[in-house]
């Protein structure tokens, strides 16, 4: 709202702002479910799951949000939440792939649901290999 339009632009402010083209979309996609995924397994693994669960999980989840930002920054942008990407849109009325966003988190905590509860929770969380 403060900065001009031109500005806005040039530093990503709105990172949906990098999808240009439709030929994009489904690398965008597929970036924001894979970064989304490593994010919620290291908060997961790191905060939440009893048998994993470490004083440590603030500094994995701010490495894992600082690789996110690294590998996804210059394919979509790196939301991992919708929050993120909703704000700046309304602020900038740009809607164009608005949904890459919405989606690709999504997925990301479907998956990251149904293996923490298959697979990798702890005993009490877990349905397989208990």
């Amino acid at each position: 709202a403060v900065a001009a339009s031109e500005r806005f632009a040039n530093t990503s402010g709105g990172a949906f702002t990098i999808i240009k083209t439709n030929e994009q979309i489904p690398f965008a996609l597929g970036c924001e479910i894979i970064i989304t995924t490593f994010l919620f397994l290291a908060v997961c693994l790191g905060a939440i799951n009893g048998k994993t669960k470490s004083p440590m999980a603030p500094l994995y989840i701010g490495f894992a949000v600082t690789v996110d930002v690294l590998v996804g920054g210059g394919v979509s942008g790196t939301c991992t939440n919708p929050a993120r990407a909703f704000g700046p849109a309304v602020v900038a009325n740009y809607w164009d792939y608005h949904w890459v966003y919405w989606v690709g988190p999504i997925i990301a905590a479907l998956l990251v649901s149904v293996v923490m509860r298959l697979l990798m929770g702890d005993r009490t969380t877990r349905l397989l290999l208990k």
